[in-house]
């Protein structure tokens, strides 16, 4: 649930149901990585930018692992996105930090996000979310991320992927579930878009930047 009612605004987006794709991440097999991560790097939230929100730097973290090559270590990274976000009546920006927490096998090693915050910035306000998510996607890192605003999960995904299924930048649509009903906007067609950037240091525009994945078959 939301921590604190947000303010309405604009649109509705959703007209249509379709069957539920929601929480699809890629990855097969099972086992698990073993050991602690520890991050490099001081973490300084100090990133300026125009919503308000107490912005951190990206780091790196260490972790044991037994599949991890030689020197039993992966080094996983956060992962940070702004994202649009106007939907029902919300017209608002989204602030993902997800921090890598251990390290599992499905396969192949990869990190695992049990350190997940978000933010919505709507009219000069800043509300972190309770109810949120971060996967990292499998082996080939196609990852989602979602947030429940009132009863409605709102995942922030994709509509377009190239070479060996593999995505090529930040999510770029939105799905929406409410009791069971799920609109896709994440067809190729790409019905509901959204713009999303990953954090550096400086923060660049938040516009829509999307382009189709080179080799994406659609």
């Amino acid at each position: 649930m939301i921590a604190r009612v947000l303010c309405p605004v604009v649109c509705a987006v959703f007209m249509t149901a379709c069957p539920s794709t929601s929480g699809e991440g890629e990855g097969e097999g099972e086992g698990e990585g073993e050991g602690e991560g520890e991050g490099e790097g001081e973490l300084k939230d100090d990133i300026a930018n125009d919503y308000g929100f107490s912005m951190r730097e990206p780091a790196s973290h260490t972790f044991a692992c037994t599949d991890c090559g030689l020197d039993n270590k992966m080094t996983a990274y956060d992962i940070d996105y702004v994202c649009t976000f106007a939907a029902d009546d919300h017209d608002a920006v989204v602030y993902l930090r997800a921090t890598p927490t251990s390290v599992e096998t499905l396969f192949f090693p990869q990190p695992v996000y049990d350190d997940v915050r978000v933010f919505v910035a709507e009219h000069d306000d800043v509300t972190e979310l309770d109810d949120v998510g971060y996967d990292y996607g499998g082996n080939h890192h196609n990852d989602f991320f979602f947030f429940v605003i009132d009863g409605v999960r709102y995942t922030f995904d994709h509509s377009s992927y190239g070479f060996g299924f593999r995505v090529c930048q930040p999510p770029d649509c939105l799905k929406r579930e409410e009791a069971g009903v799920v609109v896709d906007g994440c067809q190729p067609e790409r019905t509901v878009a959204v713009a999303c950037i990953a954090v550096v240091n400086p923060l660049p525009a938040l516009q829509d930047n999307f382009a189709r994945c080179e080799g994406d078959p659609t």
